[in-house]
């Protein structure tokens, strides 16, 4: 009875120390804002300098084959046309044209006029290969979502990793975005129909979602943690109690 009585205090002293701040990130962050009402955000992705372009050229409908001598006017299969830092892209006939700081569709448009003087039927297609944002935590496949249609909202974002797990918290989702530089945080209670009607939040290229763990789940990783201790404390203990036994 007594030992019983010793391990519940030791595990009563053991979990008073734990913290659900070491398995959560981002606890000491200042929230810029807690959204958890009704608003109309938008975001429409803009090239930047050393973005990676794909730009696909048309006329009639048919693929543009361009020859030159000059190798910087043919797009890598892989990595595409790269952005300069000064925001200008190299193309074959049209040469150099600042492209930073438009839209996918209005870089599109843009190219189209300056096709315009050399094909009748210009149809360009532009689309930013590199952008992205990253999704961690409490999800079933974490990882690097892909920015493929000009924009990328919330929920777009939790539907390619698999939603969340059973563990997730899901009124304690985090965004981190960078503003100017410096990083900020938006708190969404998916729980909330309020927030749900917020499916237009969009994503800016490499922001971070992140799922933070419920409670209980990091109760489990302590217990599971405390496995051994608890072993460890059943063996010293169980000599002094046959000793008792004997002594009786």
């Amino acid at each position: 009875m007594k030992k019983s009585f010793f391990i519940a205090i030791v595990l009563a002293l053991f979990f008073s120390g734990c913290s659900t701040k070491e398995h959560t990130l981002f606890q000491d962050a200042v929230n810029d804002q807690t959204l958890s009402s009704p608003s109309s955000i938008s975001y429409t992705n803009k090239i930047a300098p050393r973005d990676r372009l794909s730009v696909e050229v048309l006329n009639r409908d048919k693929p543009v084959v361009f020859s030159s001598i000059s190798a910087q006017n043919y797009q890598d299969p892989v990595r595409g046309y790269t952005v300069s830092n000064s925001g200008i892209i190299n193309l074959p006939l049209v040469g150099y044209i600042k492209i930073a700081g438009l839209s996918e569709s209005e870089a599109s448009k843009l190219l189209e006029e300056a096709y315009r003087e050399y094909l009748r039927f210009p149809f360009v297609k532009v689309d930013i290969l590199n952008q992205r944002v990253y999704v961690i935590g409490e999800v079933q496949k974490p990882g690097i979502v892909p920015v493929t249609n000009e924009t990328l909202n919330l929920f777009e974002a939790l539907a390619q990793v698999g939603d969340f797990t059973d563990y997730a918290n899901r009124t304690d989702v985090k965004i981190v975005t960078y503003i100017d530089g410096k990083p900020r945080i938006k708190t969404i209670d998916t729980t909330n129909i309020n927030s749900i009607g917020m499916a237009n939040l969009a994503l800016k290229p490499n922001d971070i979602i992140y799922i933070p763990p419920r409670d209980i789940k990091v109760y489990n990783t302590y217990l599971k943690e405390s496995v051994p201790l608890l072993d460890t404390i059943n063996k010293l203990l169980t000599p002094f109690v046959n000793i008792k036994y004997l002594g009786n």
